[in-house]
């Protein structure tokens, strides 16, 4: 069905099928709405108050774009669009330890193993440099001291756990520095 062009609708009377942008329509519209609109039902002929005609203005504007709004083409609703190609994701590095437990169990075997390389010497005289410990027993690796002066023992680490024990059965009962 063909809606044929009304020639009783003069030039200024604003159609939703004539809209061409949106500045346009609406600069068109506010002025035209200076004279009674015609898409408006039917208002008195009397004199409008500045706060009416406002009111007829922006309900007339509301309608247009209403109009406007109901003739733009909706989008179809489209389903989201998938990869043109499946990458699976990479399987996380776990390394050997996946249990939390036995992840618990290796950290201790290793504290004690680090432990039982590990010398504890005192007493120790004060102000004594890590070189006179190195001296005195020459297997070690490393010597830790605590910072403070006042501390008088000393850690020393070895290789391994068997050197560990020779050092201490051959430091066992000898004193440093007297």
């Amino acid at each position: 069905m063909v809606s044929k062009p009304n020639p009783q609708a003069d030039s200024t009377s604003i159609r939703p099928h004539m809209i061409l942008n949106k500045k346009t329509t609406l600069a068109e519209a506010a002025e035209s709405m200076d004279e009674t609109p015609d898409c408006l039902p039917s208002v008195p002929a009397m004199k409008l108050s500045k706060a009416k005609k406002r009111n007829l203005k922006k309900k007339a504007i509301m309608a247009l774009k209403k109009a406007e709004k109901a003739n733009r083409p909706q989008k179809p609703v489209l389903e989201p669009r998938l990869p043109a190609t499946i990458i699976p994701p990479k399987p996380a590095d776990r390394g050997k330890f996946s249990d939390a437990d036995a992840l618990l169990t290796e950290i201790k075997r290793r504290l004690v193993e680090k432990n039982a390389q590990t010398l504890r010497i005192s007493p120790i005289p004060k102000n004594c440099p890590p070189s006179v410990l190195l001296d005195f027993c020459p297997s070690a690796l490393t010597v830790r001291m605590p910072a403070k002066d006042s501390c008088r023992y000393a850690f020393l680490e070895f290789r391994s756990r068997l050197d560990a024990q020779r050092a201490l059965t051959n430091l066992n009962g000898r004193q440093l520095g007297g």
